[in-house]
């Protein structure tokens, strides 16, 4: 990560506070008590998210995230 964000030209990851919708669904998948909720975030060369996934993903949604974004 450290070395992507240095090619990126980032000075470091920044979060937000989540909307009470994300909180919910984030609770569904995690339970109430804090701790490791599974998440993806695809983020495309240029630095925009693609797309995230929240809670458990295939092998093939993976890949197809991956493909999405990876340089042509």
């Amino acid at each position: 990560m450290a070395s992507w964000l240095r090619k990126a030209g980032a000075a470091g990851l920044t979060t937000g506070r989540a909307s009470l919708s994300a909180t919910e669904r984030l609770h569904e998948v995690g339970g109430q008590e804090p701790g490791p909720v599974p998440a993806n975030v695809y983020i495309t060369p240029e630095g925009r998210v693609s797309r995230v996934m929240i809670g458990r993903a295939s092998e093939a949604k993976m890949a197809e995230a991956i493909e999405a974004i990876a340089p042509k």
